[in-house]
């Protein structure tokens, strides 16, 4: 009957959704829908944006027909089919990847990625749970001083809140999905989060999890937006979602949908906790019976999404904060309900407190995407608001005053669009939650500060390193702009602003740097990086090469490739190939040329998706587009070509309709030889991974080997020069893997490295270091691939405490690591001697984790004594996850 119950309710799920976006299940389909709704509103619209990020994110996850999938199914067969916590592999060096960066960004707010939900712990004021977009489960157990991941196996999860049980604190419930990120764009319902799958829980504090009996599968389309335990009853829990709320009174065990509208926020009444309160599509309804039946709730206004904050000082109190923007100055409305009486009163829809205007006075607002509220717990009069800034209120909500984010007299700092604000029970700090990561303010919100050291969350696009200066990299980042590192630590300086997307440094000159925004705006610096001008954009270059504005249409994120051996050369990937030249004589100026042209009746050559110049011959240019261009209404295809001189002609090599091919995501050329290449692709299609073609792409090779089946986002020749062994390493949507002429086939590239979607990949050929940069767990790096190491040292700041590890060295190991966290494996065999100096722990809390040692020589993996098939429970893995899917079937 559990199983009969399961599907039922995932019909009804999918039924009782009102949402345009959620009505469609196919990326084709919603991708026209869209793309003719902004016809209409305009790409100026700020929906558009969150648009153009989604449209980014599944163009190269979907599957042959634009269907979306349950792409987390897909990782967690990966995972398994790799063996991704057992060492059986026998190769001798599988890379040693430590966190790179940004644990802190300096910038005037300090932002270092996008954190949903808050949580806090029921005893102790000093430990705090960071929900995040990308990243995972996050915990600090020092007020924010220091973080550490309790997430690092879940491949990159979207998260929308925690709950912890007080009388348990070793039992926590993990609200799973992104669904701040999921509302809003097209028609107003449709933005670029990620669904739910359900409620996970861990019994040993975050070290395992398992899938609760509350599974949603990604096609539900299910969002996600908070969860919340009983007060007295830690069995009692409910989850707002898209579809309803969802109670249960057994941990999830069994649950009950007793609401089946869409619910953004949900409260129980301080004092009494019979009495619940939650907000869904304008209205507000109350509970008197634990949530079991609802009302037909109070009509407040529009569609709006709506924001609760209960009193605990003044029970029979409850705010409201209605979006969103209605007219210039104004919002939907604050609102006070008296629950004594079961009145409404609206106490002010002025100044507009949603904008981005420090006077109120614009008609701007994300209420669908970022709203927040908080009361004061000692007093009820003090109240705190989120939008995309912070006002706060001193007369019980009569007036608002705006909280500067770059003061300073008071110094305080906090990073645009705000998802909660919290008020911790135990010593009344305020917690912000926003797109620049944690913050906290001692003085009831009137200043703020960053406590995002190491919260290794930020999402990178694309990434650069220098290829004479190892500690130079620069980083485009979600959220918060293009980050640049320049000395030898984990600590970067935001250089430029918006959504960061592919950037390079000068060949010639570290001085120069490239850098670049949503849409195509590409950025020049001259004087390394402490200033930057706009290089041009799509309107500067169509009005630069002869056509109206509008000719040139720029890319959520547009391929930009620095000319070998020219730094005044740049090409870019619009849906034309562009060819800027930077001249300065007798003044600064561009030079445009489209070097597209395929003739008459011929489809102009896009760079839209990657753009390549041939190191050993800068006329060879590759050019790929894998949205291509409609034959008829159901197909699209991957468009590759090939110039040899410098654009003058081009040969199409790559032209396959996507119901029979997957989409092409990247390419690598050889530097030594530009013919030869290696062709990427996304979405799931079994075997269909990686082509080499030695011709320059006349003819291909299927080099997939026995690659997982996930999305190859990124490819790296390994070396600066020729090299006949051909170094090859691949960025997927679990980690990184390598591959050379002496393998027989890919092997996983993972020590060290969360289960993280990888979107690039960088050599610097200075230490010979490989840098990868993710979505969502910032920049890591590696030695690069080795038979076997002679020698390895390992300390607490190479090797991550929660994370397993197996190492093989030729001669000795030493180490002085921790080594220690539920479900850690950590194997070292050296050939000579393993040396465990003072200050070197291995420990566990229970009996998932295992070290171990041998002497012998390098190769055939590493000789566990342990039943690999026993060890099920990994750290940050889900127990029991397929099982928990077939609930579904």
């Amino acid at each position: 009957m559990k199983n009969n119950k399961f599907i039922l309710l995932g019909l009804l799920c999918i039924i009782g959704q009102n949402s345009w976006a959620q009505q469609k299940n196919n990326y084709f389909d919603i991708v026209k829908q869209s793309d003719d709704y902004f016809k209409t509103s305009g790409t100026k619209n700020p929906d558009y944006k969150n648009y153009q990020r989604w449209k980014w994110y599944f163009s190269t996850r979907t599957a042959l027909n634009g269907d979306l999938l349950n792409t987390t199914d897909y990782k967690q067969n990966a995972l398994q089919q790799i063996n991704w916590m057992t060492p059986n592999l026998t190769e001798s060096n599988t890379g040693a990847w430590s966190f790179l960066g940004p644990d802190n960004v300096a910038s005037t707010d300090e932002g270092i990625g996008r954190v949903n939900r808050i949580t806090f712990h029921p005893t102790s004021a000093a430990t705090l749970f960071a929900s995040t977009a990308g990243g995972g489960l996050w915990k600090t157990t020092n007020s924010g001083a220091s973080w550490f991941c309790l997430t690092n196996g879940l491949p990159n999860l979207n998260t929308s809140g925690m709950a912890i049980d007080y009388t348990n604190t070793n039992i926590l419930y993990l609200l799973t999905g992104d669904g701040d990120g999921s509302g809003g764009s097209a028609n107003g319902q449709f933005g670029y989060g990620r669904y739910s799958i359900g409620v996970l829980k861990s019994y040993d504090g975050g070290g395992t999890w398992v899938q609760t009996n509350l599974t949603f599968l990604e096609t539900d389309n299910v969002d996600a937006y908070k969860i919340i335990m009983h007060p007295t009853n830690p069995n009692i829990l409910f989850v707002a979602t898209s579809s309803g709320i969802y109670k249960t009174t057994d941990g999830f065990n069994t649950f009950t949908r007793v609401r089946n509208l869409r619910t953004y926020d949900i409260e129980f009444r301080p004092n009494n906790a019979s009495t619940v309160y939650a907000t869904g599509d304008g209205y507000f309804f109350r509970s008197t019976n634990t949530g079991s039946t609802w009302g037909n709730g109070k009509y407040l206004s529009g569609n709006a999404r709506c924001e609760i904050a209960v009193c605990p000082s003044l029970d029979t109190r409850v705010y409201i904060l209605s979006g969103p923007s209605t007219a210039i100055g104004e919002f939907n409305g604050f609102f006070r309900y008296n629950n004594t009486d079961s009145s409404i009163t609206d106490l002010a829809n002025t100044p507009n407190i949603l904008g981005s205007s420090s006077v109120g006075n614009d008609k701007k607002d994300q209420a669908w995407y970022d709203l927040a509220l908080a009361v004061n717990p000692t007093t009820s009069a003090q109240i705190n608001t989120g939008g995309i800034y912070s006002w706060r209120s001193t007369n019980s909500g009569s007036s608002f005053s705006y909280v500067n984010p770059n003061s300073s007299t008071p110094p305080s700092k906090y990073h645009a669009d705000i998802h909660e604000l919290a008020y911790n029970p135990l010593n009344n700090y305020l917690y912000m939650a926003c797109d620049g990561g944690m913050y906290v303010s001692t003085d009831f919100g009137v200043t703020f500060d960053a406590i995002n050291t190491n919260l290794a969350i930020t999402q990178y696009y694309k990434i650069s390193s220098s290829k004479t200066n190892a500690t130079l990299i620069l980083g485009g980042a979600q959220d918060n702009g293009t980050n640049k590192r320049t000395a030898n630590n984990s600590s970067f300086t935001k250089v430029s602003g918006a959504d960061g997307m592919d950037c390079t440094f000068g060949n010639s000159t570290n001085n120069i740097h490239f850098t670049s925004a949503q849409d195509g705006v590409i950025y020049r610096s001259g004087n390394a990086g402490s200033s930057f001008t706009t290089f041009t954009n799509p309107e500067l270059t169509s009005i630069g090469l002869g056509h109206d504005s509008g000719y040139v249409v720029g890319q959520w994120c547009t391929p930009i490739a620095l000319h070998p051996s020219n730094d005044n050369i740049l090409f870019l990937g619009y849906e034309h190939v562009i060819k800027v030249t930077r001249n300065t004589s007798p003044f600064v100026y561009n030079v445009y040329e489209d070097i597209s042209d395929r003739g008459t009746g011929y489809r102009n050559v896009s760079g839209k998706t990657f753009l390549k110049v041939g190191t050993s011959n800068a006329n060879r240019i590759y050019a790929g587009d894998n949205e291509g261009y409609y034959t008829n209404s159901s197909e699209k295809w991957n468009a590759v070509y090939r110039t040899n001189d410098g654009g003058a002609t081009w040969t199409s090599i790559r032209s396959e309709v996507r119901s029979a091919k997957p989409p092409v995501t990247d390419l690598a050329v050889n530097p030594g030889n530009s013919l030869d290449i290696w062709l990427t692709y996304g979405g799931y299609v079994s075997g269909k991974k990686v082509f080499h073609s030695s011709d320059g792409g006349d003819n291909w090779t299927d080099v997939t080997g026995t690659l997982p089946n996930v999305p190859v986002n990124c490819i790296l020749y390994g070396d600066d020069a020729s090299n006949t062994n051909d170094p090859i390493y691949i960025g997927t949507d679990i980690g990184v893997f390598y591959k050379d002429n002496s393998l027989g086939d890919w092997i996983p590239y993972h020590n060290g490295l969360p289960a993280v979607e990888v979107t690039d990949l960088e050599l610097n050929f200075t230490d010979n270091l490989l840098r990868a940069g993710t979505y969502g767990r910032g920049m890591w790096e590696t030695s690069l691939y080795s038979n076997c190491n002679a020698d390895l040292t390992f300390s607490t700041s190479n090797q991550t405490y929660n994370l397993s590890y197996y190492h093989q060295a030729s001669n000795t190991i030493n180490s002085t690591a921790e080594t220690f966290g539920n479900g850690v494996e950590v194997f070292y065999k050296a050939g000579v001697d393993i040396d465990l100096k003072e200050g070197f722990v291995a420990s566990a809390f229970d009996n998932t984790s295992v070290f171990e040692a041998f002497i012998g020589n390098c190769g055939g993996g590493v000789p566990s004594i342990q039943n690999k098939q026993s060890s099920a429970a990994k750290t940050g893995y889900l127990i029991n996850y397929k099982q928990a899917i077939k609930k579904a079937d």
